[in-house]
């Protein structure tokens, strides 16, 4: 009886722990092979099923308010004049320390000082990935689009 590959699918998924990907807009639509504007951006992203919850944040523009949007799990917040995606992402890693300290993050940005400065709460931040490295394969994959391929088991 192949018992051990049950087991470890159910080990696994009893550990499994929610993941909020936090996307530096900005940083996402600088790289090659991105979409280059918010509204492309943000429909491009509104296919992603495999998370709890994404959000993609934009710095602020001169003379514009914050606004924040959801979409299903996608909640799009632009921010107002004067802040940075930057500021909201290194509070927002903060709050879900405080609040929710088994969530885990994973934040999208090329940005080395928010790279070093999230990654200073391991407890809560997974990892950050590269834009491209997100665009290219990881969004395919929370998208649904491209599953991976079932490993075929030797038959004794």
């Amino acid at each position: 009886m192949k018992l051990l590959p049950v087991l470890q699918a159910v080990l696994f998924a009893v550990g499994k722990q929610p993941i909020t990907w936090i996307i530096d807009g900005n940083n996402v639509m600088a790289h090659k092979g991105t979409p280059i504007d918010r509204i492309t951006l943000a429909k491009k992203l509104e296919p992603i099923q495999g998370a709890d919850a994404v959000v993609l944040v934009f710095d602020g523009r001169p003379g514009d308010e914050t606004s924040k949007v959801s979409e299903g799990i996608l909640q799009t917040v632009s921010l107002g004049e004067g802040i940075t995606s930057d500021d909201y992402i290194i509070q927002e890693v903060m709050d879900l320390v405080e609040s929710i300290p088994k969530r885990r993050v994973q934040v999208v940005t090329a940005d080395r000082e928010l790279r070093r400065i999230v990654l200073k709460n391991k407890a809560v931040v997974h990892r950050v990935v590269n834009p491209v490295t997100f665009w290219r394969r990881y969004l395919p994959r929370l998208c649904g689009l491209k599953l991976r391929e079932p490993v075929e088991e030797e038959v004794v």
